[in-house]
């Protein structure tokens, strides 16, 4: 019987998943409390365990560590911020979809739930692990980098047309995702510079969902757009209160 097991993304990681853009998620290692002094990790694909050793590990001893993430073949179902349809309880709506200015104009108004909170029936992508393996985050490749999701665009900035890998128009993909990485993981004390053991995960997505509603632009924001109109004519305070 195939493992399931969730993992959460942020809403830009959702829509490379989406695009085809992101195959790659590196996630941290943990150090374990027993033994800080572990020096580094070799994955073993037979057993699809990671060891801890070193020479300054104690008593010459060794951890076996197994991703908790899952082996090849195993599947991913993706957490993702979302909420129930207003209008029809048994879709959902993923805030990934919704364009950004609609979430600016809808901030303090529409109420997301964390993707913490996902349930596994209201997730619409799955996907299945190719490859796991681990390294030092700063091994990564510019190859790797691309496959994490990262892009090369044109951007209208202050100073004029801006042209890089983003987050941070770098000259290098590799770059752009030390800055992505540090967005989410330097305020948990693992950020680029600190270098941390990360379990590589590759994966491919499998299926589409099923029957879930997948919010799009052109149906859902004209709707949530009435209905936030609607409660500024009810209460023409609340728009002001909730800081839009």
């Amino acid at each position: 019987m195939t493992k399931e097991h969730p993992v959460l993304f942020s809403g830009p990681m959702v829509n490379a998943i989406l695009g085809g853009r992101k195959t790659q998620t590196r996630r941290v290692i943990k150090p374990p409390l027993k033994h800080p002094n572990w020096t580094y990790f070799t994955y073993f694909k037979e057993s699809g365990h990671a060891i801890e050793d070193g020479p300054d590990y104690p008593d010459n001893k060794e951890d076996e560590r197994r991703c908790p993430y899952g082996q090849p073949g195993d599947r991913l179902w993706v957490r993702e911020a979302w909420r129930p349809d207003d209008f029809d309880s048994s879709n959902v709506i993923y805030r990934a979809d919704m364009p950004q200015d609609a979430l600016d104009e809808a901030r303090g108004i529409i109420k997301w739930k964390p993707s913490i909170h996902m349930p596994r029936w209201a997730s619409r992508i799955t996907l299945e692990i190719s490859k796991v393996r681990v390294e030092r985050l700063q091994e990564i490749t510019e190859e790797d980098a691309i496959a994490e999701g990262i892009i090369f665009k044109q951007v209208m900035g202050d100073a004029g047309l801006l042209h890089g890998y983003f987050p941070g128009n770098c000259k290098e993909a590799m770059t752009s995702f030390g800055v992505l990485w540090n967005e989410i993981n330097s305020k948990r004390g693992y950020g680029w510079d600190k270098n941390p053991w990360v379990w590589v995960v590759e994966f491919r997505r499998v299926n589409e969902g099923g029957k879930w509603f997948h919010a799009a632009e052109t149906v859902i924001w004209p709707i949530l757009g009435i209905a936030i109109r609607l409660a500024a004519l009810i209460d023409p305070l609340r728009l002001d209160r909730a800081g839009v």
